[in-house]
């Protein structure tokens, strides 16, 4: 996979995440996807990476807090575990 595809594959997943999750603010999904997209840059192979960066955002974004209710009770769904983005 050429860097411009991998690129424009990281674009629809961006793409992908606002259209599913319209109650999350669409600059906030991006530099979610943009923080997991960068620590794959080291990566030796890259084939498999928006793949691997879709799945975290979209762990990441279903664990963020709703609303300041959720966030105050520290509650997160079943199963779960935080996501850390650098």
């Amino acid at each position: 996979m050429t860097g411009d595809e991998e690129f424009i594959q990281v674009e629809q997943v961006i793409e992908r995440l606002i259209a599913r999750h319209p109650s999350v603010p669409p600059g906030d999904i991006e530099l979610v996807v943009r923080g997991i997209h960068k620590r794959f840059s080291d990566a030796r192979v890259h084939d498999f990476v928006p793949l691997l960066v879709e799945k975290a955002a979209q762990q990441a974004i279903s664990i963020r807090p709703a609303d300041t209710a959720a966030s105050s009770s520290h509650c997160r769904p079943r199963d779960t575990y935080p996501v850390t983005v650098i």
